[in-house]
Parts: C-alpha cells; structure tokens; sequence
C-alpha cells in the first residue's frame, strides 16, 4: 500500500512541476518566446519534455 501511495505522491509532483512550467512558458510575451526560438505551440512539449524527461 505504501508504494502506491509514494507513487501517487510521485505523479502528483510531477503534474505539478508540468503546471507550473506551462504556466511560466505561457507568461512569456511572443516577442521574449521568438527571442528564446520558441514558439508557442511547442510549450506543451517543452514543458512535458522539461519534466518528464521525454
């Protein structure tokens, strides 16, 4: 029971670090993302990648 509960915790962290990121990619201005060579359709995938590792 235990090892569910840690794993739980884990992706709870997880999903939350994921949040997070997204939200402060998404504070970015268009101009600040261009600047970085983002665009903002890749934030999602910038931000799952950041977290998740893949």
């Amino acid at each position: 029971m235990t090892k569910i509960v840690n794993t739980w915790k884990s992706r709870f962290a997880q999903r939350e670090r994921f949040r997070r990121t997204l939200n402060e990619l998404n504070m970015l201005s268009d101009r600040e993302a261009a600047d970085l060579g983002l665009a903002r359709a890749d934030f999602r995938r910038i931000a799952h990648e950041s977290v998740y590792g893949f």
